[in-house]
């Protein structure tokens, strides 16, 4: 249970951009050219995974080829590059510009690396708003475990009854609640997040910013 919360701590793809259609046409696409059609199971394994089972799962198509998954992955986008600002959530910016009035601490808490975070947040001219990252490449493991989120709370200086965590994934979700931390689900239509313990569950950015206005004192 959050009491007087201090700090909210954001997941990047599927939460702070819509790019959960764009990672699902990359595997289409590039399993696609090998000649093969990427089954169901695996479509919804890959979303919110950590970069390793993304490498386990796409294995399947090719033989155990870790150089050449990252080199066709390369390939596409470069050949499709990702327009961060064309992805960025509905609702996404009121929130964040919302919070960070109230003096709220924002961070970004993904499995993408820095480099990717850092763009997003450069495109979306939201940088000035977050007062750190952490990424997949600051920590040893990803989620599902709880690494990245102990470091950003250690970052905060926080406890964890001030800090609320937005997440969309079942790993960002089992990550977030093996923290000891409250998870804000903002649901997704291309997948459902079946996981106890849920008590907060928003349609939309503007919702949550509806909810955390009941708890800051209005707008």
């Amino acid at each position: 249970m959050v009491n007087n919360v201090q700090a909210v701590f954001f997941d990047m793809d599927g939460t702070l951009i819509d790019s959960e259609q764009y990672w699902i046409q990359l595997f289409e696409s590039i399993v696609a050219k090998h000649g093969k059609v990427l089954a169901i199971e695996d479509r919804n394994a890959l979303f919110g995974c950590s970069h390793e089972l993304e490498i386990e799962v796409m294995s399947k198509y090719f033989g155990n080829n870790e150089a050449l998954i990252l080199q066709e992955k390369h390939t596409y986008m470069e050949e499709h590059p990702f327009e961060y600002k064309k992805y960025l959530k509905e609702g996404v910016r009121e929130l964040v510009e919302y919070l960070y009035s109230k003096n709220i601490q924002l961070a970004v808490t993904s499995s993408s690396y820095t480099k990717n975070i850092q763009d997003m947040l450069r495109e979306c001219e939201l940088e000035q708003y977050f007062a750190f990252i952490v990424s997949a490449d600051m920590v040893s493991h990803e989620k599902p475990d709880p690494e990245i989120y102990q470091r950003a709370q250690e970052i905060s200086g926080l406890p964890s009854e001030n800090i609320y965590v937005i997440e969309d994934s079942i790993p960002g979700v089992l990550a977030t609640q093996a923290a000891g931390l409250e998870v804000i689900l903002i649901e997704n239509d291309l997948y459902s997040v079946d996981v106890e313990g849920i008590h907060l569950k928003f349609k939309s950015h503007y919702e949550i910013m509806e909810y955390m206005s009941g708890l800051l004192g209005g707008k």
